[in-house]
């Protein structure tokens, strides 16, 4: 399909799999920000995930330009780690933002799947540039289906999405 060399290189990706879950831990970054706000984000992870205290980190910047905070958790496995993250935003109790990754994580784990919404959508290219390959993740988002598609269009390739389990999908490159 392509004659650059690069191309002949790229190896199918083959991610049906997470393996077993290695490790997992949260980080709280605040800049210019009061430190409980993290604190508080970080407690709603602690008690919904029941992560030690020892798995929980917070980072403070306060030579940033302006405000703002993030947290993420992180889930190391054996095949693939995956961040999951949800942003502060003013009037946004830091419970509610420590709340929406904790069920990010949760939909994951449950889902019992190798790649995240996001990954999904970062997979494509490089599956569609090898010419074939297969991934299992949650079940696409919008944003993942329209990236197929347009995909599709600039290289003329497929993709199939097949319902595998419950909220689990595998897609591939036909």
């Amino acid at each position: 399909m392509f004659s650059d060399p690069v191309f002949a290189r790229l190896l199918p990706i083959a991610l049906t799999d997470r393996g077993v879950i290695l490790q997992q831990y949260a980080e709280a970054l605040i800049a210019n920000l009061p430190r409980h706000i993290a604190e508080r984000e970080l407690a709603v992870i602690h008690k919904r995930l029941a992560y030690p205290g020892d798995h929980l980190h917070l980072q403070m910047n306060t030579k940033a330009m302006g405000p703002g905070n993030v947290v993420s958790v992180i889930i190391k496995s054996e095949q693939v780690t995956e961040c999951f993250s949800a942003f502060g935003r003013r009037g946004t109790p830091a419970e509610r933002v420590g709340d929406e990754v904790v069920i990010q994580v949760q939909r994951y784990i449950n889902a019992e799947v190798p790649v995240g919404l996001h990954l999904a959508d970062q997979l494509l290219i490089p599956v569609a540039l090898a010419g074939c390959g297969e991934f299992v993740t949650l079940k696409p988002s919008m944003h993942t289906t329209t990236n197929m598609s347009v995909i599709s269009k600039f290289m003329l390739v497929s993709f199939t999405t097949t319902e595998i389990g419950p909220d689990a999908w595998r897609i591939n490159l036909n």
